[in-house]
């Protein structure tokens, strides 16, 4: 989440143009959906689970709670979400955990980081603009 939030402005103090700096969040939130999806998801969401909730009961108020966020709003609803609410690692836990198809993982999350890209560099780079005038 504070790489999306900060991102964009970190490529403003480096010179970097608005295009440049929706590309580079993107790409960032884009290689750690990527590598969770593709190759640590499963081994990350087992030594977590293994790790913190021994012995705890299944089926809590939290993990309906889950169930029912994932069944109202889906991988759409998560990835949209996840810039803003989640890291692209809590994000891509999530998706992952619940079992999205790769195909869709990566074309949502793609989106939604293009949306949320645009709309942080976009506000840090008028407000720039507002403050140099």
């Amino acid at each position: 989440m504070f790489k999306s939030i900060l991102g964009p402005p970190m490529a403003l103090i480096c010179g970097l143009s608005f295009i440049e700096s929706v590309l580079l969040s993107t790409g960032g939130l884009m290689l750690t959906i990527f590598l969770f999806t593709s190759f640590l998801g499963k081994r990350v969401r087992k030594w977590f689970i293994d790790t913190f909730f021994k012995n705890k009961k299944v089926f809590t108020s939290k993990t309906r709670k889950m169930v029912s966020i994932w069944q109202k709003y889906g991988l759409i609803g998560v990835a949209f979400l996840t810039p803003v609410l989640l890291s692209p690692i809590g994000g891509g836990l999530v998706i992952n955990t619940f079992g999205g198809k790769k195909a869709k993982i990566y074309l949502f999350m793609l989106l939604s980081g293009l949306f949320w890209s645009s709309i942080y560099s976009y506000l840090v780079y008028i407000l720039k603009m507002d403050l140099i005038h």
